[in-house]
C-alpha cells in the first residue's frame, strides 16, 4: 500500500486510430483503478520527449514502438473535487 507503480501505455502505430484505441484502453484501466480504490496521475512529459521515447524502447524492448502515456498508480488520500457548475447553468 505504501509504494506506487507506473503504467506505460504504448501503440504499435502512431496515428489517430491507435490514439483512440489507446484512450479506450486507458479509460477501462482508469475505471477499474477507481473501482479498486486506487488513484492515478498522468506523467506524460517523458513520452513527449524523443530521447525519453528512445530510452523506453531500450528499457522495455523494440515492441514499445510509440510510448504514449505514463501513469502513476497507487493508494492516496482523497483530494477535494473540482467545483462544478449547476446543471441549469450549463444546459439551456
Amino acid at each position: 500500500r505504501s509504494a506506487s507503480a507506473m503504467l506505460l501505455f504504448y501503440t504499435v502505430d502512431n496515428d489517430p486510430v491507435a490514439w483512440v484505441r489507446l484512450g479506450q484502453s486507458f479509460e477501462r484501466i482508469a475505471l477499474t483503478l477507481t473501482r479498486l480504490g486506487l488513484k492515478h496521475a498522468h506523467h506524460n512529459q517523458p513520452c513527449e520527449i524523443p530521447a525519453m521515447r528512445t530510452q523506453f524502447r531500450s528499457a522495455f524492448g523494440p515492441e514499445i514502438a510509440f510510448p504514449q502515456l505514463l501513469v502513476r498508480i497507487g493508494y492516496a488520500e482523497e483530494l477535494p473535487r473540482s467545483p462544478r457548475r449547476e446543471l441549469e447553468e450549463v444546459v439551456a
